[in-house]
């Protein structure tokens, strides 16, 4: 092989003798290829290897954070990428899967079929759960953007990301906490405020404002602290008879603590309409969205 090399080595050079005065810079380029040396090795690492980087673990593994495994030191580990724990429904119901000692990656697929804004979120019903959230290719092997944000008190966390049509996933993964690691946790992920809901209400009709709960969330009666809670009809359905007009809806992962649930909510801000006694016009509904009083960071969806 090396012998090979050498000579189609000489050989361009030759030919570009006869046929220029000088070197081009793209002949140049050539040569540096041709001669270069070539390596198709990979990594070796498997289960449980100790790694510095996804180069030191074989096809099909990754090198995942100390941290993101049921240990107490800080050594990195070479995993395997999961088979997807089925597929998550956008603007549909939760999908849920299991983070173990032995799988610390729970994996979703995710079809984007409309491009956008899309709110991704994970949570979980243990509060010293530290959650880490991640949108990857649709391979697994490559993450696009993560986030891990959430206090001990709120075992949830989210993604705003303007995504194209295509194939992607959703990682979810547990941060060790003082001995705490993993369980079960949801994924949903939403692209419209008008189509989550269903899975109850919080209604304060008369501040201008209903919160519509998102089918497959874990909400309950105490994350609706001074309003009206239904567990199983929409906004529009315990404010039909009052016809309020509709100035704007707010598309958020909602902060609770886990004993009242959590996972998407949509308010609907409502403009007028009988016992509307504080309208909330569309820039007031927009201004209250985007404050970060609902979320901090500001990863929501106004329409």
């Amino acid at each position: 092989m090396k012998k090979m090399i050498q000579f189609t080595v000489f050989l361009v050079f030759v030919l570009n003798c006869s046929s220029k005065p000088e070197n081009s810079s793209e002949d140049s380029l050539l040569l540096l290829l041709l001669a270069a040396p070539r390596s198709t090795s990979t990594g070796s690492g498997t289960d449980g290897v100790a790694c510095t980087s996804n180069a030191n673990c074989a096809s099909g593994f990754l090198c995942v954070s100390a941290f993101n495994l049921n240990q107490t030191n800080t050594t990195d580990r070479c995993k395997a990428i999961p088979t997807t724990s089925g597929s998550i429904t956008i603007n549909g119901t939760s999908s849920s899967g299991n983070i173990l000692t032995n799988s610390p990656l729970v994996d979703f697929d995710l079809n984007v079929t409309s491009p956008g804004n899309h709110l991704i979120t994970a949570f979980t019903s243990t509060s010293t759960v530290d959650l880490v959230l991640e949108l990857t290719n649709s391979t697994g092997t490559v993450v696009i953007t993560k986030t891990d944000t959430n206090p001990s008190s709120s075992s949830r966390e989210r993604l705003l990301e303007n995504l194209a049509i295509g194939s992607y996933r959703v990682r979810v993964k547990s941060f060790y906490v003082s001995g705490t690691f993993g369980g079960n946790i949801k994924v949903q992920a939403a692209n419209s405020p008008t189509l989550v809901g269903s899975g109850g209400s919080c209604n304060f009709i008369a501040n201008g404002s209903c919160y519509d709960f998102s089918v497959g969330g874990n909400h309950n009666a105490g994350v609706c602290s001074g309003g009206t809670y239904s567990s199983t009809n929409s906004c529009a359905t315990v404010n039909a008879a009052a016809s309020p007009t509709i100035s704007g809806r707010c598309l958020f992962s909602i902060n609770a603590a886990t004993t009242n649930g959590q996972g998407l909510v949509t308010r609907v801000y409502y403009s007028a309409g009988t016992g509307v006694a504080a309208p909330v016009s569309n820039s007031a509904g927009s201004g209250d969205c985007n404050s970060g009083t609902i979320d901090n960071l500001g990863r929501v969806i106004f329409q």
